[in-house]
């Protein structure tokens, strides 16, 4: 005879699951894609060109499509930071540094500032690291990237901002927000939307519908006008 116990059970008669006793989570808000910054003024052509930045700074965004929060946070949520992959639209999107720079234009390799003027050059990367680089450094920046705008900053004050890797710099400023957004979700605002837009746009434009066509005051005034001969020719037949 079996002298093991009667199994307990709970003074509302049964097993409850655990997930039950919590409420169910709030949905996170939808991600808003925030508007790139200003791009410094044109005074600072000169420099930014000398650090191959130029394009960068005048890149024409819009023409990536109409902002879409849906795919952006599609792109951040299936990131995988070991293949640096990820999945969007049911395609793989590459999310690496390369082909963060070159969706972007910004330079891959070392330049040659030695015929430029160098005065030019240190205000355009003051100028640059004001509006792309120090408003991304927050107090729960990782300390190894704070760590690094420092020594960015350190070198455009001593004269060699062309020693400053910038591709990978913004890089990694962007993908750190990307794995926060991923983690915690503290914020539905995303800085760097608009590039991650564009680096899905870049590999997989076909997610984004061509725009309306554009109906000028001309074009609206001559179908105006067809339709009111159209009108009356109906009408005379009629008759």
């Amino acid at each position: 005879m079996s002298t093991s116990p009667p199994p307990r059970t709970r003074l509302n008669g049964g097993m409850r699951r655990r997930d039950s006793e919590k409420a169910a989570a709030p949905a996170p808000p939808p991600l808003r894609l925030l508007d790139p910054p200003a791009p410094p003024s044109a005074a600072h052509d000169a420099g930014l060109r000398a650090l191959g930045l130029l394009d960068f700074v005048r890149l024409d965004l819009a023409s990536s499509g109409a902002p879409r929060p849906d795919l952006v946070a599609e792109l951040i949520a299936n990131y995988n930071s070991l293949t640096k992959r990820s999945d969007v639209g049911g395609g793989s999107i590459i999310v690496s540094r390369v082909a963060f720079a070159e969706a972007l234009s910004l330079p891959r390799t070392p330049v040659d500032i030695h015929a430029a003027d160098l005065d030019a050059v240190a205000s355009a990367a003051t100028a640059f690291m004001a509006a792309y680089i120090q408003p991304q450094v927050k107090l729960d920046t990782a300390d190894r990237l704070v760590r690094d705008v420092d020594r960015a900053a350190e070198r455009v004050r001593r004269g060699h901002a062309h020693w400053v890797d910038w591709a990978t710099l913004i890089w990694e400023l962007a993908e750190n927000e990307m794995r926060e957004i991923a983690r915690w979700r503290r914020t539905d605002a995303c800085r760097n939307g608009a590039y991650w837009q564009r680096l899905i746009w870049s590999q997989n434009p076909d997610l984004f519908p061509p725009p309306p066509p554009l109906v000028t005051k001309k074009m609206q005034g001559l179908t105006a006008t067809s339709n009111r001969l159209n009108q009356d020719q109906d009408e005379e037949s009629d008759r």
